[in-house]
């Protein structure tokens, strides 16, 4: 033979023709027979073909949503090629070298590819894993109420797939802890109405935000009205209250009169009959954070009494 390998049982029928390592191409192995005449003499060739050889390429990382097309497959010596995978995405051009993968709704985690090399000889098999990682998701809760110059923890905020946190608000106050889940917002000096607080969850792939409102409800207010002066047995209806924040009103007073229409801006003070002097009128205001109170005074002016004396009679010219 003239290749780089060795024959067993060359002086046989059946000899065996080991090849050398990693050897390839036509070999001819020649066969002599020594007779007594002359000898004779014959060839054949056995061809030795390459191996097939697969190669997938390296492992890689994407995010959540997106496709991933193989660069570096390296596939030797065969007929055809076809890719599976083992995923819920879908795999096209999967009878190429650059193959891509789309990964599936919501996917994350381990995906394998596996490539299948057909070749003369031997086939050949390699995978590579595709690492999906998640999207970040935040949760920043559910909106709340907190009265003026209160504070208010966040408690059910969530996050996912995260590797840092950051709170941002809208309002006057001040925002502490701002890098948990777990953030609080000091309500600024009258500071009232709708403020938001804005949750963004950073993580290796696509950031995510979400808000939630917290609505600082007014404290309630209250203005009795002017102080007033009636005369004795007139009453009064108060013109010039007023309230804000409140859910309900009530009226009391110190005098022995009676008052009607107590749960209104405008009641009415009717005096005992002979009081006089000053009546306080106390208005409270029910709010839906704390309760409001205020006085004003009414002024009873006792009515004038007056005498002239017994009736008399007197004669002409004369006084009396």
């Amino acid at each position: 033979h003239n290749g780089l390998g060795s024959i067993q049982d060359p002086t046989t029928l059946s000899p065996v023709y080991i090849p050398g390592v990693n050897e390839i191409g036509d070999i001819t192995l020649t066969l002599t027979v020594s007779g007594n005449c002359d000898p004779a003499v014959d060839e054949m060739i056995i061809t030795i073909h390459s191996n097939t050889t697969a190669y997938a390429g390296e492992n890689a990382t994407i995010c959540e949503g997106d496709s991933y097309t193989v660069l570096d497959a390296v596939v030797l010596n065969y007929n055809t090629i076809l890719w599976t995978h083992n995923g819920s995405g879908s795999l096209s051009n999967e009878t190429t070298l650059n193959p891509t993968y789309t990964s599936g709704t919501g996917e994350t985690g381990q995906v394998t590819l596996t490539i299948y090399a057909d070749g003369d000889c031997l086939d050949a098999v390699d995978d590579l894993d595709i690492n999906i990682s998640p999207n970040s998701v935040a949760n920043a809760g559910s909106d709340a109420s907190i009265c003026e110059t209160g504070s208010y923890t966040v408690s059910d905020a969530t996050a996912s797939a995260y590797i840092s946190l950051s709170w941002t608000h809208n309002g006057s106050g001040i925002l502490s802890n701002a890098s948990t889940l777990s953030p609080t917002y000091t309500s600024g000096t009258g500071e009232t109405g709708v403020v938001t607080l804005t949750l963004t969850a950073e993580g290796d792939c696509a950031d995510s935000t979400d808000a939630m409102e917290i609505d600082i409800i007014p404290n309630s207010i209250a203005y009795a009205g002017s102080d007033a002066s009636i005369c004795e047995d007139n009453s009064y209806t108060i013109p010039d209250a007023n309230a804000t924040n409140y859910t309900g009103i009530i009226w009391t007073h110190n005098g022995s009169g009676t008052l009607s229409n107590a749960t209104t801006l405008s009641p009415t003070y009717t005096p005992d009959s002979g009081e006089t002097g000053a009546v306080t009128l106390t208005m409270i205001i029910i709010g839906i954070c704390d309760d409001s109170m205020d006085d004003m005074e009414i002024n009873i002016y006792a009515n004038p009494i007056v005498d002239a004396g017994d009736d008399g009679i007197v004669c002409e010219d004369d006084n009396h």
